[in-house]
């Protein structure tokens, strides 16, 4: 695990003990972390595959989200699930040996790691509650645990969330692993290039991508330094645990947790082109059934699944921060 500042992203790195493994969680900040003041601090949840140095702490044109949020002097963190990004790998197993992909990640199982971080980060800022930005496969170890910490958590914002649906768990399983279950594996192999044509292709046939140009000549080159060390190795594969693939499949059988135990304020935005990963019924539906009495839904114009890194991330970063501020 490498300690200290990473200068591309202005954080600062450090470690968590896990809760789970003897294994170290990375606990990610931005440099210009101020003392906070009355503003409340922010903690940010990666999504499947791509860890918080890659995503939400993604420089585009020298911005990145946590840029944008720290700008007001709000503390504002990200933490590297086990398996991700700076955290450490889990524990090798034997390759011989078959193993239950839930034991990799999945996001129930997540509450004691996470709330490892937010005590971390209340205690660091000497305040009770944290808010929390969730994005994709992020939605699910953060609604959990919001719902478990009602204590905890001041408001919750879900960034193109995997919501709740029914009867295609299966279907998703076939489509990434050509068979009706899980297979008994504990990680999952992408590379940075089929990452970034995941996000390039996701979008309605015949429009433009909307994905900033930097982004498109820079990221998966990142991506690749950052794992392998090398720019240019955009075809090796980059491992993440199975568990983002153990909750979207259930989430797609109906098993998620309960959206209603949300009564903190909530905000959820989706993009409009977002056509398979968070569609317009399943989102709106999700919204219905939030417990919160201050629910905001927000959808951006020509965005995909992943607005943080397209054109519309400007609104995307001007909502979130107006959202915070009126709701700490």
């Amino acid at each position: 695990m490498k300690i200290g500042l990473d200068a591309k992203s202005a954080c600062i790195i450090s470690s968590l003990q896990s809760k789970l493994h003897h294994a170290n969680l990375a606990l990610i900040r931005h440099f210009s972390n101020g003392d906070g003041g009355p503003r409340r601090p922010v903690l940010f949840f990666h999504g499947a595959t791509v860890s918080t140095l890659m995503t939400s702490a993604y420089r585009i044109d020298g911005l990145s989200w946590f840029d944008a949020l720290a700008e007001e002097g709000r503390p504002i963190y990200g933490l590297d699930l086990l398996g991700y990004g700076e955290s450490d790998p889990y524990p090798e197993v034997d390759v011989n040996e078959r193993v239950d992909p839930r034991d990799f990640g999945a996001g129930i199982d997540l509450i004691r790691e996470i709330d490892t971080a937010v005590d971390a980060i209340t205690a660091e800022n000497e305040t009770d509650k944290v808010h929390i930005i969730a994005i994709s496969r992020g939605a699910i170890p953060a609604g959990y645990y919001a719902a478990a910490h009602l204590e905890k958590v001041q408001s919750i914002t879900f960034h193109g969330p995997i919501t709740r649906r029914s009867g295609l768990g299966t279907a998703v399983i076939e489509k990434y692993f050509g068979r009706r279950s899980l297979p008994p594996i504990g990680h999952f192999s992408v590379s940075a290039r089929d990452r970034f044509n995941l996000l390039r292709d996701d979008r309605p046939a015949g429009t433009e991508s909307p994905l900033e140009d930097s982004f498109v000549r820079n990221w998966m080159h990142d991506y690749s330094e950052r794992v392998h060390g090398d720019r240019d190795k955009i075809d090796e594969p980059i491992r993440a645990p199975m568990g983002f693939a153990v909750d979207i499949s259930n989430a797609w059988d109906d098993i998620y947790f309960d959206e209603a135990k949300l009564v903190m304020p909530t905000f959820i935005i989706r993009g409009e082109w977002d056509q398979y990963l968070t569609p317009a019924a399943s989102c709106q539906s999700f919204f219905e059934k939030v417990g919160s009495h201050k629910k905001v839904y927000l959808q951006l114009a020509e965005g995909t699944h992943s607005m943080m890194y397209e054109r519309c991330r400007h609104s995307l970063h001007r909502h979130t921060k107006l959202f915070l501020s009126e709701n700490d």
